[in-house]
């Protein structure tokens, strides 16, 4: 009994000399990390909205203008 093989359960675990030679899955290694500086990514995000919610400013500002001149032009 002790000679037979023993089951892992779920879990197969394989010893180094049994691994598959392409690993998928858990197996693989990790993605290789970019050299991104997130905080400057995220500042640059802001200003961006900022400047987006500028421009919406201006054009509602120059609609009411449009609006204001069209009506007093009817007169």
């Amino acid at each position: 009994m002790a000679e037979e093989k023993q089951h892992q359960g779920v879990f197969h675990h394989h010893k180094s000399e049994e691994k598959p030679e392409t690993a998928t899955g858990y197996d693989a290694p990790p993605p290789p990390v970019s050299d991104v500086d997130y905080r400057k990514e995220k500042k640059h995000h802001k200003n961006l909205e900022h400047v987006g919610e500028l421009g919406t400013a201006g054009a509602g500002a120059f609609a009411m203008v449009q609006c204001f001149v069209s009506c007093h032009s009817l007169i």
